[in-house]
Order: C-alpha cells, then structure tokens, then sequence
C-alpha cells in the first residue's frame, strides 16, 4: 500500500498514526514546509550541487504533492523504520528512500525553524520562554537504576538505608 497525503487526508485519525500531526498541524506545517523546498530546489539540483539549468517539474516525480514528501518524512521521524520498510509503504527502492531521507531532513528542519517548532536541547532558552509564565513543577520522583558492580558510592542517594545513623 502506498501512503500519500490524498489517502491519509480523509481520515485524520489516520494522518495523526502515520505523521504523528493532526491535519490542522499538517496544514500549519505545509507552507513553511513547500517554501523550503522550493527554496533548496530551485538553487540546488537533487544531488545537492548548485543548478545550472532551470528545473522543471517531471510527469513521472516520484512524489506528485509536497505533501506526500511531508508525509514521508514525517512517517520516517515517527517511526522511525528500516529504509526496507519504508519502500514496502512508497513507491521507492531502499537507495532512493535513503537519498530522499537525506533531501527532506534538512528542508523540514529548516520550516520546523521557520515556525520556531524546533526542540529545545538545552533548558535554559525554555526557561527564558516561560520565564512570565505561570507556575511549573518538576518530577522529581527517584527512579531505580541498576548500580555498577564497583563504584556504587557515585551511584547510591543515601536514601535507602536500614540502619539510622546517630
């Protein structure tokens, strides 16, 4: 079966499993997402190097919408399957599904920036963000890990004991 936007669009139920967004997020997305492309395209050829000639779109594209590239990528971040895999779902052999996954990453993290829909890799610039907000609490709560056989003391909270020091 072959995923694409026109199939996944008729049940949002559908297009949130495959992408993980529901279609209004898909919508919000797909602007941002189609400017990039055009952006990379127009300069770039599909190898990465710099267009000499002007592009034209071809009859035979492997993805007839910018949304179906949309839902590609995005069912390849949800999922995160094989590349075998994902040429089971699109008309693409396994080569071709790892050179799309290279085209598409940069583009969608380049609109995800766009939105400023990027994750947060450090605390301190979400901090910064919900610095006015209201309160915000943290769990704390201590979770068992298995301590190494030597070393233990980096390891151990001290919380535990049987016995009560005086």
């Amino acid at each position: 079966m072959d995923l694409n936007y026109r199939i996944l669009k008729r049940n949002s139920r559908l297009l949130k499993s495959a992408t993980g967004l529901s279609l209004q997020e898909f919508e919000y997305l797909q602007p941002a997402f189609k400017e990039a492309w055009h952006k990379h395209i127009d300069n770039n050829t599909f190898e990465g190097k710099p267009r000499v000639r002007i592009r034209k779109t071809r009859k035979n594209s492997t993805f007839k919408q910018i949304e179906d590239m949309m839902v590609f990528i995005l069912y390849d971040y949800r999922h995160n399957p094989t590349q075998d895999f994902m040429s089971l779902h699109f008309p693409l052999t396994q080569p071709k599904v790892a050179m799309w996954l290279k085209v598409l990453e940069p583009i969608l993290l380049s609109s995800l920036e766009k939105l400023k829909l990027v994750p947060e890799r450090e605390s301190r610039p979400l901090n910064d963000r919900l610095f006015e907000s209201v309160t915000i609490l943290l769990d704390g709560t201590e979770r068992p890990i298995n301590r190494p056989k030597y070393d233990q003391k980096d390891f151990y909270s001290g919380k535990k004991t049987t016995y009560r020091k005086e």
